[in-house]
């Protein structure tokens, strides 16, 4: 790391490229070889393609020392550049949103938490988080429990205007 930790301190900007190890880990720990790479540099960054996803959406994952540096965005490929759609991942959220309402209980059922839901679908807990929230504006989902450790927040799906009214949405039906 000497090397390059040299280049930086005469205001160079070093870019290291990695690949991942097959078993896949966070961001930081993704890499393979040493995890003094990690350690030493200012922003990490994993470009991953989304698992059975045939489109050209791609998540930037970031891990940085720096607020600015988002921790999720989604860019897609055109061809000959990458688009940003924006930290909030939200062409990601609204497939993960058809997704998840195709899996999730209903108001009579037992509800289910984020990371419960992240695991069986194998999406981000950031993904389906932010569909969730998305998904409760428009009346489409509800959730019960304080969010805190021994009560978390569990989902299930509207299917009645009484679910909608739980959820905090006024019927549209007067």
């Amino acid at each position: 790391m000497e090397p390059l930790q040299a280049a930086t301190s005469q205001g160079l900007a070093v870019i290291v490229a990695r690949h991942e190890r097959k078993s896949g880990a966070s961001v930081g720990d993704s890499g393979r070889g040493s995890s003094a790479f990690t350690g030493a540099v200012d922003i990490v960054l994993a470009l991953r393609r989304r698992e059975n996803d045939t489109s050209n959406l791609r998540t930037l994952l970031g891990l940085s020392r720096f607020d600015e540096t988002p921790d999720e965005m989604a860019i897609e490929w055109d061809g000959s550049t990458f688009i940003s759609h924006g930290e909030t991942a939200s062409p990601l959220t609204a497939r993960a949103g058809q997704t998840i309402l195709r899996v999730l209980p209903t108001e009579d059922e037992v509800p289910v938490s984020v990371p419960e839901l992240a695991d069986s679908l194998r999406l981000p807990k950031s993904t389906v988080n932010d569909a969730l929230h998305e998904m409760e504006a428009q009346g489409l989902v509800a959730r019960q429990g304080k969010g805190v450790r021994g009560d978390p927040l569990r989902w299930y799906r509207v299917t009645s205007d009484a679910g909608s009214a739980q959820s905090g949405v006024e019927s549209s039906a007067a």
